[in-house]
């Protein structure tokens, strides 16, 4: 479907500039207003949540022009299930030594935003590449 296709190139590109919204707005001062924004709980948990959602649906709805019946957008799907949970992890008070997966996605966080920037504009330039 082309409303999953377009929610999921939205979902990265929104969920990408929240993840990474401390380094783009200490860049760019004109951005700064989306760092304030990423500090509000419920909008980076409610893109979080509709970053997996959407993800999870990409991986079994295929979109019209997809030529691969299943997971013709399996890079998409992924970026976004892991950005979304990234997005909804709690912020520890204090760092451990661990290795749980959700300090590790904290700790990735701006990396995985800018993965997921990246994938969206590549994503929407070239919709019908395979795994892309």
């Amino acid at each position: 479907m082309a409303q999953i296709y377009l929610l999921s190139v939205l979902t990265l590109l929104i969920g990408g500039v929240l993840a990474a919204a401390e380094p783009i707005a200490n860049r760019f001062a004109a951005l700064a207003p989306i760092a304030d924004l990423a500090d509000q709980r419920s909008v980076t948990r409610g893109v979080g949540v509709a970053a997996v959602v959407v993800g999870g649906l990409k991986l079994f709805v295929r979109a019209p022009f997809d030529v691969v019946p299943v997971a013709g957008d399996l890079l998409p799907a992924l970026v976004g299930i892991v950005l979304g949970v990234a997005l909804f992890a709690e912020s520890p008070e204090e760092e451990s030594e661990g290795t749980s997966p959700l300090l590790v996605l904290r700790r990735y966080r701006v990396t995985i935003g800018y993965a997921a920037i990246v994938l969206a504009l590549v994503h929407f330039l070239f919709p019908t590449a395979v795994i892309l």
